[in-house]
């Protein structure tokens, strides 16, 4: 399936930087409206899971073989009321493994190399269906759905970004210290922006959403007037 063939789904995409609060908006805008939602960072920190525990090799081509993609199309996600992703798989809660700043770093090494990005593309795009689809990553808007109804990027102060980072982790039972926090997003910033496929410019058609002083209810609102601005019906 071909992003062009979607333009009867509107298809809303959320970008940004780590700790903006994609994670946030994008699953309380997809249960208000009752639309499917993509967090497309945890398909390559699954695979970085099935790495780490020799279930999944990479070979010179990099090809993924039909049982990995079949799991990664089962991956079934929700958001608790912590604003944290839970990630299952045939009712196994992978949540705490997937959260770990390890299976992040290898997460990002392997969403570096372009053929499994590639092999991907076809797994995500298939998640758009009736009545609509919320896709938070940080190249949806620019790679996997260029055709969006609406995208948002979203951004926030380093600070701030670091404190969400802080207290997610810390939530998920990792004990690490503020400084250690704003070392890993420091570098993780860096790594998101030095790789080809992410650079993080807004494109002319994105409605850009400065997050550091704002409640989670009024960026939903600024992302609902958007959609209405594109004439799409939503019922909330």
């Amino acid at each position: 399936m071909s992003y062009e063939r979607l333009d009867r789904v509107p298809v809303v995409t959320i970008d940004g930087l780590s700790g903006t609060g994609k994670t946030s908006i994008a699953s309380q805008i997809a249960s208000e409206l009752r639309w499917s939602v993509l967090y497309s960072g945890f398909l390559y920190r699954y695979l970085a899971f099935e790495k780490q525990n020799m279930r999944f090799a990479i070979d010179d081509n990099h090809q993924l073989n039909n049982a990995l993609r079949q799991r990664l199309s089962n991956l079934s996600c929700r958001v608790n009321q912590n604003g944290d992703v839970i990630v299952l798989l045939e009712n196994e809660d992978l949540s705490q493994f997937l959260a770990t700043e390890d299976i992040g770093k290898e997460a990002a090494k392997l969403a570096g190399i372009q053929v499994i990005r590639d092999q991907l593309l076809s797994i995500q795009r298939s998640m758009a269906k009736a009545p609509g689809l919320i896709a938070e990553g940080r190249d949806m808007a620019r790679v996997v759905f260029p055709g969006a109804t609406l995208k948002v990027f979203l951004e926030a102060d380093e600070e701030v970004r670091i404190q969400r980072r802080f207290n997610q982790l810390n939530r998920c039972g990792n004990n690490v210290k503020i400084d250690q926090v704003a070392l890993m997003q420091t570098a993780r910033d860096a790594r998101d922006r030095q790789q080809a496929f992410r650079q993080l410019k807004q494109t002319p058609d994105e409605l850009v959403i400065d997050t550091t002083n704002m409640s989670i209810q009024a960026v939903k609102n600024r992302v609902y007037q958007g959609l209405l601005e594109k004439e799409v019906v939503i019922n909330i």
